[in-house]
């Protein structure tokens, strides 16, 4: 009795160091996933919240297809990669061009958008790389 209890207290307490090896092994690497997902996301939401855009003007030339000019402030308190912007109109997705790569607070870039046909009254909305948008709206 007393070499047998020796016996299965060791190959219990082996299989027990075994399956916590295994689950701590499998488990930590997630925890720490989830932790640095969770720093990401409040990044973000800190980034989101101190983002802010406005249209100042829309300049539109004359002729048919006709091209616009669209003045765009950084209100906020972070600097803006103008490559990731969306630019809409009329929920139409637009290539652009820009006259500054980045837009830092306070100052503005030009959006350029070519080769347009709408008539009539149109909406314009700008959409910065984290989701804070502005819109506008013009008449062609």
């Amino acid at each position: 009795m007393g070499f047998s209890a020796s016996a299965a207290f060791a190959i219990i307490g082996v299989c027990m160091v075994i399956c916590m090896d295994i689950f701590f092994g499998s488990v930590l690497p997630s925890l720490e996933d989830l932790e640095r997902s969770y720093r990401e996301l409040e990044e973000r939401s800190v980034e989101r919240a101190n983002t802010e855009i406005e249209i100042l003007s829309i300049t539109k030339s004359s002729g048919n297809p006709y091209n616009l000019s669209i003045e765009v402030k950084n209100t906020g308190s972070i600097n803006l990669d103008v490559k990731e912007f969306s630019v809409l109109i009329n929920g139409s997705l637009q290539n652009f061009t820009y006259s500054s790569r980045y837009l830092y607070p306070e100052r503005t870039v030009l959006i350029n958008v070519t080769d347009l046909s709408y008539t009539g009254s149109n909406r314009v909305k700008i959409i910065t790389g984290n989701g804070v948008s502005d819109y506008d709206t013009y008449n062609a």
